[in-house]
């Protein structure tokens, strides 16, 4: 119910007393991802984080506001775990299958990272990654053999 709540703004102005609960629930929601990514910048700007997670990762690129790192934060909490988990299993079952395609999207990675990740400076991972033909393309294939979302739409 929460995620209906939190993907659909409008089911807040139907009169009944859910409403007090989805309100009560997503500011607690609200208040531990912004705990989270409070503990995490800490941890980070005191050089106590070496982690290789993905808030720390947000972070350090510096290519988003705490509210957008809150949003996929809540994401991840409330619903996004589950197909981004199936997605990434089943395109690591297929790279096993196929050691020579898991060599050259080895070999793209390897060229595209920069030599050193755990620098200073900021990197933008996402929009390195975006840009790799070969891994958006093994992407796109394991979604289209193994959807972690089917919809049929009928007239």
């Amino acid at each position: 119910m929460l995620s209906l709540a939190i993907g659909l703004p409008i089911v807040c102005l139907i009169p009944w007393k859910m409403n007090g609960l989805f309100e009560y629930l997503t500011g607690s929601l609200n208040e531990l991802c912004f705990s989270m990514l409070k503990e995490k910048k800490t941890a980070i700007m005191e050089k106590e984080d070496n982690h290789f997670d993905v808030l720390s990762l947000l972070i350090k690129s510096n290519n988003f506001s705490d509210e957008a790192i809150k949003d996929q934060l809540l994401t991840l909490l409330a619903a996004g775990h589950e197909t981004t988990a199936s997605s990434l299993t089943w395109a690591c079952y297929l790279l096993t299958k196929h050691p020579e395609i898991q060599a050259k999207l080895r070999e793209e990675i390897t060229e595209a990272l920069p030599e050193d990740l755990n620098n200073d400076r900021a990197v933008d991972l996402a929009g390195i990654l975006e840009q790799l033909p070969y891994l958006n393309g093994i992407m796109y294939e394991t979604l289209r053999l193994y959807p972690t979302v089917i919809v049929y739409i009928t007239q």
